[in-house]
């Protein structure tokens, strides 16, 4: 199923088939930075990034072109048509845990003659936001990591992640505004976001990228990350001392503080437990 790569390795790889949901999960390392994969898929396929340590990935049609998407916030998933190529990029990561849902119509007896012909009709649709869909996979994928054995249970997931994708095929979705902040544009955001991670960032030079009034752009932009610039500023100085603690763990605080764009310790600390959970040394401990 993995195609090319550059820049990645699949340090370990599961997979589980019942009920018409075929899934294979991997646990991806970047050693250089970017780095992407390809996922060929031969029947239809939701994926998603159930887990990502020190950046964000994009899923899309060419590794080497910026995603037309409508979602680049946490929780974004991809639906990927048979025959069609996902490349995951990443910029900046160190560790991610892939997870695609192949929907063998064939095998889910429950289906019926219609829905299958509706399957295998939709449309690829990359970087998008679909909160039942969401649900049904990462149910579904720690039902199976924790070696459930509810068949009755995974067998209703399996059922419900079928209807949530006819029903999200069902519905014609339209390009709106956010879509400014896109392909190209969003790449040119992201990479400016990046590049100056340790200064304050006004709306109005993110604006001025994307060819948009400042009054505009702070709505579009919660529209397609699900935050605000700072909030996203801030989420990308943790990912980025994530990194910098995942090579070297003996690092100090207080110096992964600084070189992030934090003003102490004690506001690294904070951050960080916000967007992952833990402190930064309960998360070193979690993983040794």
């Amino acid at each position: 199923m993995i195609g090319g790569k550059q820049g990645v390795t699949v340090t370990y790889r599961q997979s589980w088939a019942e009920f018409g949901v075929e899934e294979v999960a991997y646990e991806l390392r970047w050693v250089t930075e970017p780095g992407w994969l390809t996922v060929e898929v031969k029947v239809p396929t939701i994926c998603m990034m159930a887990t990502e340590i020190g950046g964000r990935c994009e899923l899309r049609a060419k590794a080497d072109q910026p995603v037309e998407g409508e979602y680049f916030g946490s929780g974004a998933l991809t639906f990927a048509a048979p025959g069609e190529l996902v490349a995951i990029h990443a910029a900046e990561m160190r560790e991610a845990r892939l997870c695609c849902f192949s929907l063998h119509a064939a095998d889910a007896n429950y289906l019926t003659s219609r829905e299958i012909a509706a399957l295998q009709l939709l449309q690829s649709r990359f970087m998008f936001r679909n909160q039942r869909i969401r649900t049904c996979a990462a149910l579904l994928d720690g039902s199976r990591t924790r070696g459930d054995a509810n068949a009755a249970y995974n067998h209703s997931l399996s059922k419900a992640l079928f209807a949530a994708v006819l029903e999200m095929g069902s519905r014609a979705y339209k390009q709106s505004k956010t879509t400014a902040l896109s392909g190209a544009v969003w790449n040119a955001i992201s990479r400016y976001m990046r590049d100056h991670l340790q200064e304050s960032i006004a709306v109005e030079t993110l604006a001025e990228i994307a060819l948009m009034a400042p009054e505009r752009f702070g709505g579009a932009f919660r529209d397609v990350t699900g935050m605000s610039v700072r909030q996203w500023q801030m989420d990308h100085r943790v990912r980025s001392a994530q990194r910098l603690l995942a090579d070297n763990p003996k690092e100090s605080l207080a110096e992964v503080a600084i070189l992030c764009g934090f003003a102490d310790q004690s506001h690294f600390s904070r951050a960080f437990l916000r967007v992952v959970g833990l402190t930064p040394t309960a998360w070193l401990h979690s993983r040794t």
